[in-house]
């Protein structure tokens, strides 16, 4: 596939993805420094936890590749791993935190550099879903990965 051929929106699918990879990470690292634990307790105990995030970034991150270069099955499983179940686990916690009596003001005017930063990394991760899922499916790129499967068929 060569770059010329693909619409703008396939690239920013792809780049927001990177972006939601990015600010994961970002609040991970910010959530394993802050934990009054200490770094090294803190990955101990979350070993299980980090191999997970791991697999599932690698997985994004192949998906994200394999959209890229044509794959429309890859966009539908980046959508629903991603977009569905993913954009689920970014949201139930606060949602149920704010659903138990959760005060968002006094969060927000109580809240130290940790929780701030955290909140704007999760805020960031959760618009980088968005976008990837959005720009993923505009029209110019649904024409796309359409020419893609009937080049694709015609040749076989």
């Amino acid at each position: 596939m060569h770059a010329r051929n693909m619409p703008s929106s396939v690239r920013l699918a792809f780049w927001f993805w990177m972006a939601a990879i990015v600010t994961a990470i970002i609040e991970l690292a910010i959530r394993l420094l802050a934990d009054p634990r200490g770094l090294a307790e803190t990955i101990a105990a979350s070993g299980t936890e980090l191999m997970v995030r791991g697999c599932a970034y690698v997985l994004l991150l192949m998906l994200a590749c394999l959209m890229l270069w044509g794959s429309n099955l890859a966009r539908h499983l980046l959508t629903a791993i991603y977009g569905a179940i993913g954009m689920f686990s970014l949201v139930v916690e606060p949602i149920s935190w704010i659903i138990d009596g959760g005060n968002v003001v006094g969060f927000l005017a109580e809240a130290d550099a940790a929780q701030w930063l955290i909140t704007i990394s999760r805020t960031a991760h959760i618009a980088a879903v968005l976008g990837g899922v959005w720009f993923g499916y505009r029209g110019d790129a649904s024409n796309f990965f359409r020419r893609r499967r009937c080049a694709s068929s015609t040749t076989e």
